[in-house]
């Protein structure tokens, strides 16, 4: 009986008040959606990138135990094949190549295999099993893919090789792997394409039954003589989880601050709610209604908008994460050893249905224990008639309290954790900027009532309606507030990063000319430049010096790590923030220097050994020193030229910097440099390295960005509800002016008035709110980033606060209309 009455009550109470004000339970909805739609995208995103690779980790690797993998791109010595083989424990050990050739779409998974593969049960081997019963690979053919649109009998072009399709897979399973997007082939000529001849890149490994794997693993280790790493076969998803880490947190700490924003819209309307519900609350409570109850229904109300909401949001967010997978930027996902998919996480739906109706039930608790200080005789009042004493009394002691430690844990968070849990630091601050915000009902009520007496008559009459309705101006102010701060916050910090970072990297502008054969907006790991091609260049009439400079990929411990060999004299940023000292003992062989961020992902430090499997053994090496240098990976190691040549097998240059003769035209000597290479080596002046370097660090947080963006679209619309809301409202009111005289126009600008004093008011505290907000951005990016992001005011803040005056004003012409259309009979007889 209870149960039934309870929601007998909810129906008639609550749902009818939904409908009643349709619009604003529409606007609550919208925004809760797209905070979710948000949190899906995002997810949905960075876990695709995961997600691909794992899938293609157990495409191949099916159901072996471990994985022996090579250390570097230089892979692993197929010597190291036979000492697998014969570790007691071993069953089967399967060689294989992998390569990945092209940029983007064009991207294709190379694999050598043989048949060994049959041993471990997988999509290849379902793939590969009618093919290699029927006689074996193809010696100089390759097989297809189904994503590969080839065709049978055809040519295609693998690198340096061309070979024939020899048979188009169209096997299901096949279109598990890398999208379909690969050709299989014998292990020599995938060593041919990957320009790695008698190199392996892993060997897959299958226990015997009851073998302890993890001693198993401790026995490989000690047959590989540390030339390369032995790990389960799904250890590259957490590379590119760490790989990915930093932009995924970073959009993230955004779209956090897009639920705080939609939860601290919730809140309002709840006050506005609880307000307009007195009558209704008094009756109930007459009949015998228990507060207790009432507050329930409350959060249930909320709890329902928030999982409506998030419901809504779900798809959207799904759309635009398959949307945006496609357009990620080249440097982000060229060391992902896969062909992203849009995959959406387990987790994603869950967690996020779950954060939209937390929010919405934690805004809605303070205002739902409104309802405990409603006394029958209060309860009675109109909802517009509200003081400015009744407004402070809810948040007299709670809000300060939960405000200012919620600010201090968020100064704490940023400047003592060095880690990627600083990004929490966004969420608090905001949340408590909001209650601050709050406290100060009252000083917001009365600047905005004295700046608008100062627009004439119109204005004297908004100033009373100001006053009239403190929560309500709160409201529109703070509205305006977090369409100011968090444009100043977010592209103010991320301004600050990417400047910060271009200062590490302004080096690469003093060579004259790169030659690469990755473009300038891609790190240059791979491939190996021709040889010859440093003597043919140096050659070049013109060029006064060619430095050669390798960069590589390798795993420290678990963690992917970029590793960069060059001379002294090097223009590569590492080198160039090293002291003159530091930089000539590196180049020497002395020892290396690795990044700050590597020192906080491994807990190594100035003084100790670095230890690293190499293709020639573990190789060791003092670290003389630590530099503020950004990479998306778990840091960075500098080490002489020579030496990294000799650690990894690998000789040459994956990039040649090159500097003119001071008589030189540049224009000339770059196109006689540009005449000598091969079609597939490209070439690009030093400013051109600088412009693209920066880029890539600006498309880092292009998504934080355009959610930014996305907020300030949310509390458009929920201004333009606010100020709708206040207007039909006030419907008897504005009747009773016309009525005595009052044009259209008076009406108008009085509504105008109203809103341009509450949008200076907001936009000043957006100001202060958003410089806030950016300097604990910068903190926190110094943190998660480990370099010194330096904090500066920038100048588009008052463009912000502008835009945002213009956005209240361009917001409140519709309901100045309809004030200002409002008839007399029917404004005067509205209840």
């Amino acid at each position: 009986m209870g149960i039934r009455a309870g929601l007998d009550r909810f129906r008639v109470v609550n749902i009818t008040e939904l409908r009643k004000h349709g619009a604003r339970s529409a606007v609550l909805v919208g925004v809760i959606a797209v905070s979710a739609a948000l949190l899906v995208a995002v997810l949905g995103i960075y876990g695709s990138m995961t997600g691909s690779v794992q899938r293609l980790a157990s495409g191949i690797a099916g159901n072996a135990d471990l994985e022996v993998t090579a250390v570097a791109d230089s892979g692993l010595s197929r010597d190291l094949l036979p000492r697998i083989v014969a570790t007691p424990g071993v069953r089967v050990a399967v060689p294989t190549v992998r390569a990945q050739l092209g940029v983007g779409d064009a991207r294709v998974l190379v694999l050598g295999v043989d048949a060994s593969i049959l041993s471990i049960d997988s999509d290849l081997k379902q793939t590969l099993q009618r093919q290699l019963a029927a006689g074996g690979l193809p010696i100089d053919g390759v097989l297809a893919g189904p994503g590969m649109n080839a065709v049978k009998g055809a040519p295609l072009a693998l690198g340096p090789e061309r070979a024939t399709v020899a048979l188009v897979i169209d096997d299901p399973a096949a279109a598990r792997l890398n999208g379909g997007r690969f050709v299989v082939t014998t292990i020599a000529q995938a060593q041919r394409i990957a320009e790695r001849p008698d190199r392996l890149d892993s060997i897959l490994v299958l226990a015997d039954p009851d073998t302890d794997v993890d001693a198993l693993r401790t026995d490989l280790v000690a047959a590989t003589g540390g030339q390369a790493l032995v790990a389960e076969p799904g250890f590259r998803a957490e590379q590119t989880a760490s790989a990915t880490g930093l932009t995924r947190d970073a959009t993230l700490m955004v779209a956090a601050i897009a639920l705080v924003v939609a939860a601290f819209l919730v809140f309002n309307s709840m006050n506005m709610a609880v307000a307009q519900r007195k009558p209704t609350v008094a009756m109930l409570r007459a009949l015998g209604g228990r507060r207790s109850a009432l507050v329930r229904d409350l959060l249930v109300e909320a709890a329902l908008i928030g999982l409506v909401g998030a419901t809504l949001g779900v798809p959207a967010g799904m759309a635009a994460g398959w949307f945006i997978i496609g357009m990620l930027p080249p440097f982000l996902v060229q060391a992902i050893d896969a062909r992203i998919e849009y995959l959406l996480p387990w987790y994603a739906i869950p967690a996020t249905l779950l954060a939209c109706v937390v929010a919405c039930l934690a805004a809605s608790a303070l205002a739902a224990r409104t309802v405990f200080g409603v006394s029958p005789v209060e309860a009675l009042v109109p909802a517009e008639v509200v003081t400015q004493e009744d407004a402070r009394r809810s948040s007299r002691l709670l809000a300060p309290v939960l405000s200012i430690g919620a600010i201090a844990a968020s100064v704490v968070l940023a400047s003592t954790v060095e880690d990627r849990w600083a990004l929490a630091a966004a969420g608090l601050g905001t949340a408590g900027a909001l209650g601050i915000c709050y406290v100060l009902i009252g000083p917001i009520n009365r600047a905005s009532g004295a700046i608008a007496q100062r627009f004439g008559a119109p204005g004297r009459l908004a100033a009373t309606a100001i006053h009239r309705a403190p929560r309500r101006v709160w409201a529109t102010a703070i509205t305006v507030a977090i369409a100011v701060a968090t444009g100043i916050a977010t592209q103010g910090a991320l301004r600050d990063m990417v400047d910060s970072s271009s200062d590490t990297l302004a080096s690469l502008a003093d060579a004259d000319m790169y030659v690469s054969g990755t473009s300038k907006d891609m790190i240059p790991t791979s491939p190996i430049l021709p040889s010859g091609l440093s003597e043919a260049v140096r050659a070049v009439p013109g060029v006064a010096s060619v430095i050669p400079v390798q960069y590589a990929y390798v795993t420290v411990g678990s963690a992917r790590v970029l590793m960069e060999g060059a001379p002294a004299e090097s223009a590569t940023p590492a080198f160039r923030l090293m002291s003159p000292q530091l930089r000539e003992r590196v180049g020497r062989g002395e020892g290396v220097v690795i990044s700050r961020q590597l020192t906080k992902t491994t807990g190594l430090r100035v003084g100790a050994v670095l230890e690293l499997p190499s293709p020639t053994g573990v190789r060791r090496a003092p670290i003389l020193g630590t530099v503020d240098y950004l990479t998306m990976d778990a840091g960075l190691i500098a080490i002489g030229l020579p030496a990294m040549q000799q650690w990894l097998a690998r000789d040459g240059a994956t990039y040649l910097e090159i500097d003119f003769m001071p008589q030189a035209d540049p224009a000339a000597t770059q196109t006689a440099v540009r005449a000598v290479l091969p079609e597939t080596v490209l070439a690009y002046s030093g400013a051109d390295a600088l412009h693209g370097a920066r880029g890539a660090i600006e498309q880092s947080g292009i998504l934080a960005i355009g959610i930014q963006w996305v907020i300030a679209l949310v509390t458009a619309i929920a201004l333009l509800n606010t100020l709708m809301l206040s207007v039909l409202a006030r419907r008897r009111e504005i009747g009773v002016l016309r009525a005595i005289g009052a044009s259209r126009r008076f009406i108008t600008r009085a509504v105008l008035a109203e809103a341009g004093a509450v949008g200076i008011v907001g936009g000043a505290i957006g100001l202060v709110f958003g410089a806030s907000l950016h300097y604990l951005g910068t903190m926190i990016l110094s943190a998660t980033t480990s370099i010194r992001v330096t904090y500066t005011v920038h100048p588009l803040a008052l463009v912000y606060a502008a835009v945002a005056l213009g956005l209240c004003l361009l917001g409140a012409i519709p309901p100045a209309r309809r004030a200002g259309r409002i008839g007399i009979v029917e404004a005067v007889s509205a209840d």
